[in-house]
Formats: C-alpha cells, sequence, structure tokens
C-alpha cells in the first residue's frame, strides 16, 4: 500500500520515524515537514498504528514507478502559519480572515 498524510492533523512527534523498520520516513518538526522515501517503505504499516493523531493511512494504491531514487521521495510540509498546541496531541487549526469584511 501507499502511505499518505493528513499534514494539518501531524504534530510531528516523529514516532512514525522511530518505528518504521527501513528508515523511510523523515519527520522535522522544527520545519514542520514529513517525508517518505517510497523505495524504502515496505508497507508494514507500523506507522499507521503507532501514530497518536491518526493523521497517517496507507491506500490500497501503491506509489508510482519511478526512473531516479530522488523521485522517490514524497514531502509534505504545513502550510505557512500552521500551529500545534503545547502539551497535547492535537493540531491547532489556523484561524482565517473573511476577506469579505
Amino acid at each position: 500500500g501507499k502511505v499518505d498524510i493528513d499534514i494539518l492533523k501531524c504534530i510531528f512527534c516523529s514516532l512514525c520515524a522511530r518505528d518504521c523498520p527501513t528508515s523511510a520516513i523523515e519527520v522535522s518538526k522544527k520545519e514542520m515537514k514529513w517525508q517518505i522515501d517510497s523505495l524504502k517503505c515496505c508497507a508494514c504499516k507500523r506507522c499507521v498504528e503507532i501514530c497518536p493523531t491518526n493523521c497517517l493511512s496507507m491506500d490500497n494504491i501503491y506509489f508510482p514507478p519511478v526512473r531516479s531514487r530522488s523521485d522517490g521521495i514524497y514531502l509534505r510540509v504545513a502550510p505557512p502559519g500552521h500551529k500545534i498546541e503545547k502539551g497535547t496531541t492535537k493540531a491547532k487549526k489556523t484561524e482565517q480572515s473573511d476577506p469579505s469584511t
């Protein structure tokens, strides 16, 4: 299967990366980014099971074929202004102003 992430739910705790038996996942809390190397991923689903916010999922679809190793790396970055509440396992929704006011 293919691991996917809802980046807005992620708290960048790195549990998925630490539990990955093939070191396919890299997480940076400082840069608010999550990355998976599809060529290293063995589709064991351990990352999905350990995630405290359930932001990871595994689809019954596979990563597309690639011609080079760098093409197999998929990066997700939280949008600017995304905040994580301290001491919680939930990401905080960012407030957006209404442009019509």
